[in-house]
Parts: structure tokens; sequence; C-alpha cells
């Protein structure tokens, strides 16, 4: 039977990595990319692939990346409507791993997270298996030089244009990647220029309602950010794929 562990660049699943790697070398490891990674994710899958000797391999949207699919639908995802996760996480992985049925998919649940997720009967829990905590995570992963390092701004990982992003987040990604920002701002005014409503605009970021060009402008008349102001963390329950 083939065996799979999903892999996301996040502190459990490289832990579950790190203990696959030693126990079970016959474990193939899978990684989704929805389009809109941070750059960083990528440098963290390939220290991944050295240190641990294994190879990841690395999966799509085989039409569209999330990106072009907000375009194409005029639509962004959001708190209602989570398609980011299902379509660019999950399916690309699912049909991936459907040539090799039957397949075994390990997923990074740890033993102190009270619930379940993944593809189905397929899915196995490694984490949990072991008795893996938070604590231990942490552990297993600066033992081995793997904490992911996500942007110093960012209370976790995820994808840059993910909706969960803290208010203080959103800004400190205005301020410190122009870039990648920049390519939200087209996406967004690119969509309301297809829309025939003078007194609507529709924003990517729904919870704060504000045009991304104005959250540039006010990160970039401000001189300092205050980044983690209590409450003002996501805690996001969007997947197994997602961040873990």
């Amino acid at each position: 039977m083939k065996c799979f562990a999903s892999v996301s660049g996040g502190l459990d699943s490289t832990a579950m990595a790190i203990i696959l790697s030693q126990k079970h070398p016959e474990y193939e490891y899978i990684f989704a990319d929805t389009g809109d990674e941070f750059p960083q994710v990528f440098k963290h899958l390939d220290k991944m692939e050295s240190v641990l000797g294994i190879k990841i391999i690395r999966v799509k949207n085989h039409r569209y990346t999330l990106g072009e699919y907000e375009i194409k639908s005029k639509y962004f995802p959001s708190y209602q409507s989570r398609f980011c996760t299902r379509m660019f996480k999950i399916k690309p992985i699912q049909e991936y791993c459907s040539r090799y049925k039957p397949y075994k998919m390990a997923i990074g649940l740890r033993a102190d997270e009270d619930r379940t997720g993944g593809l189905g009967r397929e899915c196995i829990y490694p984490l949990k298996e072991y008795g893996i905590k938070k604590c231990d995570v942490v552990t297993l992963c600066q033992a081995k030089g793997l904490i992911p390092q996500y942007p110093w701004y960012m209370s976790r990982g995820g994808c840059y244009s993910c909706f969960f992003k803290s208010k203080n987040e959103l800004l400190a990604l205005a301020k410190y990647e122009p870039e990648l920002f920049n390519n939200l701002i087209e996406r967004e005014e690119y969509i309301n220029s297809k829309f025939n409503v003078r007194y609507k605009y529709y924003t990517m970021f729904d919870k704060f309602n504000i045009p991304l060009r104005r959250v540039k402008e006010i990160a970039d008349s401000q001189e300092q950010i205050e980044m983690f102001e209590r409450g003002n963390t996501y805690d996001a329950d969007c997947g197994v794929f997602c961040r873990k």
C-alpha cells in the first residue's frame, strides 16, 4: 500500500515528517501549492528535503491558481465560502493520490487536538499515535533546525491572501511585502471593475470592509505598526492542509 504524508510547511506537519522520516522510510511527502504561498514556504520545504533526506512532491490545481480562479469567478474566499482549501489544497492532493489506491494519508493532527480531518478512511494521525503535543512539536523542529520561518509579522503561516489575517497582519503585509500586496490590489480592483455597482465595493478582506489600496495608504503613512495587540491574531480552523 502506498503511504503519503501531507505537509504544509507548518510546525505540525514538519514535526510529523521528522518522525516519519526516521521511523517509516516508505512514506512519500506531498504539498499543495495554491499559487499564493509566501516565498518562505518553499525555502522551508527545500530545507526539509535537505535535512531529512526526503522528496516532497509539489501538486497544484490543474486549471487555475487561487488568484486566477478569483479573477475568473469574480469571487473571493471568505468565512462563508472557504473554497480555497477545498479546491487548491485538498483536491490536488486527492487527485494525485487517487492514482495509487489503496493508500494511506498521514496528516499532522497533534495528540492535544480534539478534532479529526483529512481525506476520509485513508487518513492516519502519527502525532496522535505517538502522543506528540504542541510543546513536543516545537522541540522536534528546533532540534532539526526546522522551525518554519513565517514572515515575522504573522502569527501563523498560510497564504498571503488568506482572509483570516488580523488587521495588523494585513497592514504589515501591505507595508513590508509591497509586491505581494500590489498583486492583491490588482486582483481586487480588476474584479470590482467588472461589477456594475456604483456604491458598493467588493473587498477581498470583508471583515475589514476597506479597499486594499486604502489599506496600503494607511500602512505607508504609519511609521510603526503594533503587530500583535491582544485579541488581534487569528485562530483559523480551515482544514488539516492549511498552516499545519
